[in-house]
């Protein structure tokens, strides 16, 4: 039973996982074009629709297996807020942008956990089983934030025309931050299945673009 319980939740947290690298991305795009690029529009449209079809995946799962983790509720507020955020279009505030998509990526934080305690995943005593874990719930979101918060500040200092000393040593940060969960990650993807692989690895590869 535990094993049954624990494929499905890992069926839960590749959706999941999907959708957090998606919104992710999303934010990235949309905090270029308000900071004024406006090139990136295309991008941001494509993001968007790319989130979309991925929360679309999620609820499908989630109808299937939300009730039986104890998350339904959890996960309609998170898609209630996509929704929501979706709708009200391009911001203009860059500082907007950031803010409510940070508030959607810890919600899906919190639901990994969930779905990972629901599903005894968390439990399990292979260690393979909780390396995956550690890559879906701690590793990936901390390396996606990283990667964030330095195309960000990037983002910011071209609009400012210049690189001060103290940019260019806060950009070093992050970027050596993002490197080295990803690192972790992919470290503890060595020893896990090469199925696990397949559906992980474009996770990460797609929080890189």
């Amino acid at each position: 039973r535990q094993a049954r319980a624990e494929l499905a939740g890992s069926a839960y947290l590749r959706a999941l996982g999907s959708l957090y690298a998606d919104v992710a991305i999303d934010e990235q795009r949309a905090y270029e074009l308000a900071s004024g690029d406006a090139a990136s529009a295309p991008a941001v449209r494509e993001a968007a629709e790319r989130a979309d079809a991925a929360l679309a995946r999620l609820d499908r799962v989630d109808t299937r297996l939300g009730e039986r983790f104890g998350v339904r509720q959890d996960f309609r507020a998170a898609a209630a807020h996509w929704r929501a955020l979706a709708a009200a279009g391009p911001q203009t505030s860059p500082a907007r942008v950031a803010a409510v998509h940070q508030r959607l990526l810890e919600r899906l934080e919190r639901l990994v956990h969930a779905v990972a305690t629901g599903s005894r995943i968390a439990s399990d005593p292979n260690q393979q089983t909780r390396s995956l874990i550690e890559i879906l719930s701690d590793y990936v979101p901390a390396a996606i934030s990283a990667e964030a918060d330095l195309r960000r500040y990037a983002v910011d200092a071209a609009a400012k025309g210049y690189l001060g000393g103290g940019d260019q040593r806060a950009l070093q940060i992050y970027h050596r931050e993002a490197l080295g969960d990803f690192a972790r990650a992919e470290r503890d993807l060595n020893g896990a299945s090469g199925a696990a692989r397949r559906r992980i690895l474009p996770m990460l590869n797609a929080a890189l673009a």
